[in-house]
């Protein structure tokens, strides 16, 4: 199902949702006028992402919600409170956010910061693309997660996104996945630790916490305990198909098992195998070559 804001696609049924609000990079007509967005909006997505999202919607199941707009119109992982100063000073909350906030003024581009808009934006311009992109979506993300309460005991949340990882990361042609829950606060640490082990034990680097914590959709609807939400950060240099082959699958089949692990089918509940806590911090153990862990 499309509208103006989003797209759902449906696979087997099961308790998982993935969420992808930074995939696209459509500038609609009505703001065309921003010169900056334009130029702009194809630097500002998450590289790959649908096509990883796609393949695994096939493989695992669950629903997939997306966005259609680019962020730089309304950036759905930020809050909606957060509108920054320097896009809006009217706005009668507004600050100055580092992140730029729900309606970014600015963007970091090959270490250039480029202004986005000429003049401040009026509050009413503001709450119409908060009321006309923000809310709709968000709320139909609510739905999907009320509709898998209905016959589960928990979902699991899962936020795609990419990324190039952190040099120190990097070791030789092993994938990197970055894991965010808020330092445990939003996922059963149960559930966290067993995706974390099933992907080092297929050879992908899985850091949690360190960066990448996860941003509103992980910190809000993982206030629920029902609700295991988990910032997922794919490495860049494995998603583009265009690659040689087997590279995509490299980082992609062992994600899918570390999900398929911690998901339930349509009729079998699942119950929280452990305490949401201070989750796994994880190192790279130079000496022996290995991923260690330690709570």
């Amino acid at each position: 199902m499309e509208n103006s804001t989003y797209q759902i696609e449906a696979g087997n049924p099961n308790n998982v949702i993935f969420e992808s609000p930074h995939q696209n990079r459509l500038i609609p007509d009505a703001f065309q006028c921003y010169q900056q967005l334009s130029t702009t909006a194809e630097q500002r997505i998450d590289t790959h992402v649908d096509t990883a999202a796609a393949y695994l919607l096939r493989e695992v199941g669950g629903a997939l919600l997306t966005n259609i707009v680019s962020r730089l119109i309304v950036d759905l992982n930020r809050g909606a409170d957060r509108v920054d100063s320097r896009v809006c000073p009217t706005w009668p909350s507004a600050k100055v956010y580092r992140d730029g906030g729900v309606i970014p003024p600015f963007v970091r581009l090959e270490g250039e910061w480029i202004k986005l808009y000429d003049y401040p934006l009026d509050a009413d311009e503001i709450e119409e693309r908060l009321r006309r992109f923000w809310y709709p979506y968000h709320e139909r993300l609510q739905q999907l997660i009320d509709e898998i309460l209905q016959k589960h005991e928990q979902v699991i949340l899962i936020s795609l996104h990419s990324t190039f990882p952190k040099r120190r990361h990097k070791h030789g042609d092993r994938p990197v996945i970055y894991l965010g829950t808020r330092n445990g606060e939003t996922c059963d640490s149960a559930l966290l630790f067993s995706c974390k082990k099933r992907l080092e034990e297929k050879g992908i680097t899985a850091i949690t916490e360190e960066y990448y914590q996860g941003a509103y959709t992980t910190q809000a609807y993982g206030k629920d305990e029902r609700v295991n939400a988990i910032q997922i950060e794919l490495d860049r240099r494995f998603l583009d198909p265009g690659s040689e082959s087997g590279r995509v699958n490299k980082i992609l089949n062992p994600l899918i098992s570390a999900i398929q692990g911690i998901a339930v089918g349509e009729t079998r509940p699942i119950r929280s195998a452990g305490r949401r806590k201070i989750s796994m911090r994880s190192y790279f153990d130079p000496f022996t070559g290995e991923i260690q862990f330690f709570l």
